[in-house]
C-alpha cells in the first residue's frame, strides 16, 4: 500500500510573450546542457531545471528581452549595461539520495533538436520529451514525481508503507520572500514573479509538510484527488442505492430503496431524521439521505405506499427543494392536495420481476415529488401515467441491457424551477398536451418527455417520442436558449430524424438517439447514434458554447473522428455534436479494448472549462442474469480500463466503479481511477440499481452505490457509518470525490501587501491568484 501527497504549483504574475504549449514538457539532457542538469522544462518567464538533488528555477525579464528583440531599445550601451533581469531560486532536497533512478512516463509525440554552438559534441537530435518524471527512492521508501497538468505543475511524494514523511525537507535559496498564506499554501516571491506551492510548514526557509493528527502510516492517504467522504447507510436490513445529487453548498443527497418496516428505527438516526412515513408499509419504499459536505448525516426521509417504489433521479432546484422522479406501484402513494394527478392509473404486470425482488403487481406509474430542503415534508407530489406501465423498462424490453437499466430516466429543473422529465411508457393514453409533437403511442414502448409547473399541479407540455418498436429516454439537458436535448435508446427503424442529421438511418441491433425539442414541446431535430451492432446513448450534456455531448455504450465499430485520445476497440463511446446536430465535432471510443461495454454509465459532465467527466460500474452483478449484458453483448468488467498515476485506486478485480476525465475535446486522458473494495473482494457486488448520479460543474462527483455482502466500499474517517450493518445484504453507500476540482479565487492586496476589501480611486492593487486548476 502506498501513500501519495500531491501539490500543485500555480505560476503567477509572469510576463508571457511566447505562445505556450498546453502541457509542460520535461526535456531530458542529451548532452546539450551542463552535465548536472537531468531535465529542463519551459515555464512562464523562464525555465525549471531538474537535477539529482535539487530543482532550480530561472526567471527572465521577458518584457526587456522582447523590447530588445523588437527594436524598442535601440541604445546599445543601455542594452549592455542594463542587461536583462533574471532571478534564480534553488530548492535543495536535504539529505536526499544523490543518485536516484529516474523513470520517464507520458512521452510526447513531438521531438526536439538542439544545435547550439559550433561544437557538434553538444548537439542533440530527436530528443523526446515527457509529461511525467519519477525519482525512485528520493528518500528511503519515498518516490518523487513531477508532472504537468495543463498550466500548472504538480509534484507528488509517494510513500511506501511505514515510510517516514518527516524525511522530506526542502531548503529554498534565493527567494525574495517566502511566507505561508492563511490557507496553508506557501507564497514564494522573486523580483520577476510569484508562485504558490500547496500546504506546507515553513521554518528558516526549510519546507516541511503538514499532516493531520489522524494520519496513519498503515493506510492509504491521498490528498489530490480528494475522497471527500464515503459512508454506508448503516442500516441493519437490506437497502439499495439508486440515485444521487447535490446542492450549491456541496451537500450530497442519496436516494434509494428500503425493504423493511423497521428501517427508519434501525438506521439509528439520533434525532436527525425528517420523516413523513414513520413506518414503511410497502414492498420497497424510497429513502432520501442528506449528507453535509464532509459526510455527516443531516436527515433521512422516507416515502411510499403499500406497493413498490424506486427512485430513478434527483435534482435540487433554486428553492433548495429536492426533486425526485421514480416509479410507484402503490394506489396509496402520498400526493399533494393540488397535484396534477392524485389517482393511481395502474397497468398490466406481466408476472416477471422488474429487478430481483422488485414487482409491480398492479402495474406502475411515474411519481414526481418535491421534498422540502430540511427533508421534513413533501412540498409537492403527483402521479403521472396512463392505463399501462409507465416509467420502467420491463425485462422483456430489448433495450434493457445493463443491470438496473429498467430504472433510468432523468429529472432536471430550469432557473424558474419548472420541472423537466425524460422517461418511458407503454400506455396508449399517457397524458399529452395539445402542442405535443407526437400525441399517440407508436410502438410497444415509447419515450416520453414532459414539463411541469414548480408545484407539480399542471402539465405545461408533454409528448411521446418513438417509432414502431421500443424507445427509452435516459437523460435530458437544457441549453442557454431553453431548448431540450434528450438521449436514449431505440430499436425502431422509423424514428424522427432531421434531413441533415449526423446519422439519419437506423444502424441495427439497437441504436442510441439524440432528439431536440423547443421549450414549448415541439420537436426541432434529431439523429440516430450508432453502428450496425449494439449502441445506446445513456447521458447527454452541453458545453459553454452550446455543443452537445453524448456518453454511451457500444459493441460496434463506432466511428473515431477528429480526436486525439482513444482506446482501440473500446466499449464506450463519446460523441460531440454541434448545436444543430448536423456536424460531428469529434467522436471516440473508450475502454479496455475488449470490443464490448465494460461499464454501465452512471454520471456524466462537461465542465465549464470543457473537461469531460465520466463514471460507471462494471462486474459480476452486471452479468447476474441472462436478461442482462453478460449473455447478450459480453461480460461486463472493469479489468483493463486505463488509469493514471494519481488514481485513488489503480488496480481492480473487475468489479468496481470507474472514474475518467478527458481534457477539452478529448485530446488526452487527464484522470482515470477505480473506486471500490480491495482486489480480494471478488464478486462483492458493488453496483447501482439504475438511476442517475451527478458531477457538479466544479468536477466533484456525488454518487449513490448499492454495496452488498461485504464492507467493500472504502469509507473515510468520521463517516456516518464505516460498515455495512446489513449482514449478507446491501447498504446504500454514498461517496463524494473531488476530481481536479475548479475554484476561482483572487485576493486583492495593496502596495504594502495588506488585503484590501474597499478603497477610493485612484487605487493601486495587486491581485493574488489563489485559484485551483
Amino acid at each position: 500500500m502506498k501513500i501519495i501527497f500531491s501539490f500543485l504549483y500555480f505560476i503567477l504574475a509572469f510576463n508571457v510573450f511566447a505562445e505556450q504549449k498546453p502541457e509542460y514538457q520535461f526535456v531530458p539532457n542529451k548532452n546539450q546542457w551542463e552535465s548536472d542538469i537531468r531535465y529542463r522544462l519551459g515555464i512562464p518567464s523562464g525555465y525549471l531545471y531538474l537535477k539529482n538533488q535539487s530543482l532550480q528555477y530561472l526567471f527572465v525579464d521577458l518584457q526587456k528581452l522582447s523590447d530588445i528583440k523588437h527594436g524598442r531599445i535601440q541604445d546599445s550601451k543601455a542594452r549592455q549595461e542594463e542587461g536583462i533581469a533574471a532571478h534564480s531560486v534553488l530548492i535543495n532536497f536535504l539529505e536526499s539520495n544523490p543518485n536516484p533512478v529516474i523513470l520517464e512516463e507520458n512521452p510526447n509525440q513531438d521531438l526536439q533538436n538542439f544545435f547550439l554552438g559550433n561544437d557538434p559534441n553538444f548537439w542533440a537530435s530527436n530528443v523526446q520529451s515527457f509529461g511525467k518524471i519519477i525519482y525512485q527512492e528520493m528518500y528511503e521508501g519515498i518516490d518523487f514525481m513531477f508532472s504537468s497538468q495543463k498550466n500548472n505543475l504538480k509534484y507528488e511524494f509517494k510513500l511506501q508503507k511505514q515510510a517516514d514523511p518527516a524525511k522530506i525537507r526542502m531548503k529554498y535559496e534565493g527567494a525574495s520572500e517566502m511566507r505561508l498564506l492563511e490557507n496553508g499554501n506557501l507564497l514564494v516571491k522573486t523580483t520577476l514573479g510569484t508562485w504558490i506551492p500547496a500546504e506546507f510548514t515553513l521554518e528558516n526557509n526549510v519546507l516541511g509538510f503538514h499532516f493531520p493528527k489522524s494520519y496513519n502510516k498503515n493506510y492509504e492517504l491521498i490528498i489530490d484527488p480528494e475522497l471527500v467522504f464515503s459512508t454506508f447507510s448503516g442500516s441493519t436490513i437490506d437497502n439499495w442505492g439508486n440515485t444521487a445529487t447535490y446542492d450549491e453548498e456541496g451537500n450530497l443527497y442519496s436516494g434509494g430503496s428500503f425493504f423493511n418496516p423497521n428501517f427508519p428505527q434501525s438506521l439509528v438516526l439520533q434525532g436527525k431524521v425528517g420523516t413523513f412515513n414513520i413506518t414503511a408499509s410497502g414492498i420497497s419504499d424510497v429513502c432520501v439521505l442528506k449528507f453535509s459536505p464532509k459526510g455527516q448525516l443531516i436527515f433521512a426521509s422516507y416515502f411510499g405506499g403499500s406497493g413498490t417504489e424506486v427512485a430513478h433521479s434527483m435534482f435540487v432546484n433554486n428553492a433548495k427543494q429536492i426533486l425526485i422522479m421514480g416509479s410507484t406501484g402503490s394506489a396509496n402513494f402520498p400526493t399533494s392536495n393540488i397535484a396534477f394527478d392524485r389517482s393511481f392509473n395502474g397497468g398490466k404486470f406481466d408476472g416477471n420481476d422488474i429487478l430481483e425482488g422488485m414487482k409491480y403487481e398492479q402495474g406502475v406509474d411515474i411519481f414526481v415529488c418535491a421534498l422540502r430542503t430540511d427533508g421534513s415534508s413533501l412540498d409537492a407530489s403527483t402521479y403521472i401515467g396512463g392505463a399501462d406501465n409507465d416509467g420502467v423498462g420491463q425485462i422483456n424490453n430489448p433495450l434493457v441491457k445493463n443491470y438496473g437499466d429498467q430504472f433510468r430516466g432523468e429529472i432536471i429543473c430550469d432557473k424558474d424551477n419548472n420541472v423537466y422529465i425524460a422517461s418511458t411508457t407503454r400506455s396508449k393514453d399517457f397524458p399529452t398536451t395539445r402542442s405535443a409533437w407526437q400525441k399517440t403511442l407508436k410502438g410497444t414502448q415509447d419515450a416520453i418527455i414532459f414539463k411541469m409547473t414548480p408545484n407539480l399541479s399542471d402539465l405545461v407540455w408533454s409528448t411521446y417520442f418513438g417509432g414502431t418498436q421500443n424507445e427509452m429516454a435516459y437523460s435530458l439537458k437544457l441549453n442557454a436558449e431553453g431548448e431540450i436535448f434528450v438521449a436514449g435508446g431505440t430499436d425502431s427503424r422509423d424514428l424522427d430524424t432531421q434531413p441533415n442529421a449526423v446519422n439519419r438511418f437506423y444502424g441495427g441491433n439497437i441504436d442510441g438517439f439524440l432528439a431536440k425539442f423547443q421549450n414549448n414541446g415541439s420537436w426541432s431535430g434529431g439523429t440516430y447514434l450508432g453502428t450496425t451492432a449494439y449502441d445506446q446513448a445513456y447521458f447527454v450534456d452541453i458545453d459553454a458554447e452550446g455543443n452537445v455531448y453524448i456518453f454511451g455504450n457500444t459493441a460496434g465499430n463506432y466511428v473515431i473522428q477528429n480526436v486525439v485520445y482513444r482506446n482501440a476497440n473500446g466499449g464506450q463511446f463519446l460523441h460531440k455534436l454541434n448545436p444543430l446536430l448536423n456536424q460531428t465535432i469529434f467522436s471516440t471510443r473508450l475502454g479496455s479494448g475488449r470490443g464490448v461495454p465494460d461499464i454501465s454509465p452512471t454520471a456524466f459532465l462537461v465542465s465549464d472549462c470543457g473537461q469531460i467527466y465520466m463514471a460507471g460500474w462494471g462486474g459480476v452483478i452486471n452479468n447476474f442474469s441472462p436478461h442482462y449484458i453478460g449473455s447478450q453483448i459480453g461480460r461486463s468488467s472493469t479489468l483493463g480500463l486505463p488509469v493514471t498515476s494519481d488514481a485513488l485506486k489503480s488496480v481492480t478485480n473487475g468489479d468496481d466503479f470507474y472514474l475518467m476525465v478527458l481534457e477539452k475535446n478529448a485530446t488526452s486522458l487527464r484522470y482515470g481511477s477505480f473506486f471500490g473494495g480491495t482486489v480480494t473482494d471478488v464478486g462483492s457486488g458493488n453496483h447501482v440499481d439504475g438511476g442517475t448520479s451527478r458531477f457538479d460543474k466544479k468536477g466533484v462527483i456525488y454518487h449513490a452505490v448499492c454495496a452488498c455482502r461485504a464492507n467493500n466500499i472504502p469509507t473515510t474517517a468520521g463517516a456516518w457509518s464505516a460498515v455495512n450493518r446489513a449482514t449478507n445484504e446491501c447498504n446504500i453507500a454514498s461517496f463524494k470525490i473531488g476530481i481536479l476540482s475548479l475554484k476561482a479565487k483572487f485576493v486583492p492586496r495593496d502596495e504594502k501587501n495588506n488585503i484590501v476589501r474597499s478603497g477610493c480611486v485612484p487605487l493601486k492593487l495587486r491581485f493574488e491568484n489563489q485559484s485551483i486548476n
